[in-house]
């Protein structure tokens, strides 16, 4: 998709630039879409990722759709010796779907921030 992304780019940038009168220039490139991919790593569900010395993050499913996740942080605060989880998320699925899986609920969070529509 990043790829792609990049090819509507450059085209938008082409036909605005031939539009305009004036050089436009695209966000990224296919190349640049390309050199990115190659440092990406895929995670799976429910593998803690250590950060940095006291943060981890690790993702879980949101049950929204195919690959959505919710991301757990877990942080600790060198100042107070606090523990902290903190939780962020887009669109959560609903229960008894067919396909997807329904969404992981996190319980004792301290921290929660959702994306809501509705």
């Amino acid at each position: 998709m990043l790829q792609d992304s990049a090819r509507i780019q450059v085209h938008d940038a082409e036909y605005l630039s031939k539009k305009e009168g004036k050089t436009i220039i695209p966000l990224y490139t296919e190349e640049d879409a390309l050199q990115t991919v190659t440092q990406l790593r895929s995670v799976g569900y429910g593998q803690k990722i250590p950060l940095d010395v006291g943060v981890f993050m690790t993702f879980h499913d949101a049950g929204h759709i195919l690959g959505s996740a919710l991301e757990e942080w877990e942080i600790d605060d060198k100042e107070t010796g606090e523990h902290i989880r903190f939780c962020f998320s887009g669109d959560l699925g609903r229960k008894h779907l067919p396909i997807l899986r329904e969404p992981v609920q996190l319980k004792d969070i301290d921290i929660l921030i959702l994306e809501s529509t509705y």
